[in-house]
């Protein structure tokens, strides 16, 4: 090796640059700045830290598991009078829905209520009163909307007593006279698409409001 004479000026080889403390080597790739040799690239502790943050369990992982696994078709009990009718479960929709063959609207001590029909597909006409919950608006697919009376009812779906708000629609020649909807099943069952009849109404007693 040649020796240096005093004042030589040592030129840095391309692709080097200089550190604070010494000289690193570090490419020089896109139009970013430049990164010293030895630091460490935010980018990868940001991946550091995603990965970190899917492993380790969070409160969305620390829910129970559902207490009843249902198929989209079940039997179900209508209280009171245990009367069985099938219901489907019905994901899309969030309000659960009872059939009725007959609707009327009465005032009683200055709060609305209704009285209406039901015929379950194997037995005798049954009449119920109860007061309006709220009164919610259904659209339906190039028709215009309509209103319901949203009441509570008392159900059993397995062995689970349930107490669901539950809209009445005055509609004849329906496949399945109630419809079971989300806010009433979450958290509670888990849902087989491709099975019916998984369970058997059980219920030793029914909820109370």
């Amino acid at each position: 090796m040649t020796p240096l004479s005093p004042g030589s000026v040592i030129s840095r080889p391309r692709g080097l640059q200089a550190v604070r403390g010494g000289v690193g080597c570090v490419p020089r790739c896109g139009q970013g700045s430049p990164v010293p040799a030895g630091r460490f690239r935010p980018a990868r502790l940001g991946f550091l830290l995603g990965v970190l943050f899917f492993l380790l369990p969070g409160p969305g992982f620390a829910a129970e598991a559902p207490a009843l696994t249902v198929g989209y078709l079940e039997r179900i009990l209508l209280e009171p009078g245990h009367i069985k009718i099938k219901a489907k479960i019905d994901t899309g929709a969030k309000t659960s829905s009872l059939g009725v063959d007959k609707l009327e609207w009465f005032e009683r001590d200055g709060l609305s209520w209704v009285r209406f029909h039901f015929v379950p597909p194997h037995g005798e006409p049954v009449v119920m009163e109860r007061r309006v919950v709220r009164v919610m608006r259904v659209r339906h697919a190039g028709c215009a909307s309509e209103s319901r009376p949203v009441v509570e009812l008392d159900l059993c779906l397995g062995d689970l007593p349930l107490h669901a708000e539950v809209n009445l629609a005055t509609r004849k020649g329906m496949n399945y006279p109630m419809l079971l909807g989300r806010r009433l099943l979450e958290h509670r069952v888990a849902v087989v698409p491709g099975a019916k009849f998984l369970t058997k109404p059980t219920c030793t007693a029914t909820t109370q409001p």
